[in-house]
């Protein structure tokens, strides 16, 4: 029974890696179950023994990412500093993680402009405490209330900082810029001076 698990388990990532790979490469519409399956060295119709249809395993790969990225953030975020520190912390880790896994950033790029981006979008902030959401939300909401952010809509906040990442992360893989550390610091300074509060 376990060795089963495994091996379901060992295919269902397969097939999800697979996804992410031709989907970053071709985009959603470029990519078929059948392009799925072939690169996942599977039949066609085994895909659908792992996944009801291909909203699901889209929706899956992306789960796959923002879980992996979540765990990188949990394990990152140093939780006996002050709240600053915390907050560059974070971003300084999304940041590295979306330059190391260029795959899956273009994945969650392709994601995120979708349909199925805008459903997520919409629970973006919900309770999950699974989720890096809602860490950042938790986050951003201590540093707004210690007086050190602008008191603005935490999505907005976190589409400002991402925004700005997310820009230079394409100018970094597009090799218009080369991101090492210092000028990864620099632009995490930069996200926190675009919504902190003048004094």
């Amino acid at each position: 029974m376990f060795i089963q698990k495994k091996e379901i388990h060992c295919k269902s990532s397969k097939i999800i890696s697979s996804t992410i790979e031709l989907v970053a490469d071709k985009g959603f519409h470029g990519v078929s179950v059948s392009d799925i399956a072939a690169r996942s060295g599977v039949a066609a119709g085994t895909i659908y023994c792992y996944f009801e249809n291909k909203e699901v395993l889209l929706k899956e790969a992306f789960k796959s990412i923002e879980t992996k990225l979540m765990h990188e953030l949990v394990s990152s975020c140093p939780k006996d500093k002050d709240f600053i520190t915390r907050y560059k912390a974070v971003y300084t880790k999304i940041l590295k993680f979306f330059i190391e896994n260029k795959n899956e950033f273009k994945y969650l790029e392709q994601f995120m402009n979708s349909p199925y981006g805008l459903e997520q979008k919409i629970y973006k902030f919900s309770e999950s405490k699974n989720s890096r959401s809602y860490l950042i939300r938790e986050l951003v909401e201590e540093v707004i209330k210690i007086g050190e952010i602008k008191p603005l809509a935490v999505s907005v906040l976190y589409s400002i900082d991402i925004g700005i990442i997310e820009n230079v992360v394409k100018d970094h893989n597009s090799d218009i810029l080369k991101l090492d550390e210092a000028l990864i610091e620099e632009v995490i300074n930069a996200c926190l001076d675009a919504t902190r509060l003048k004094i």
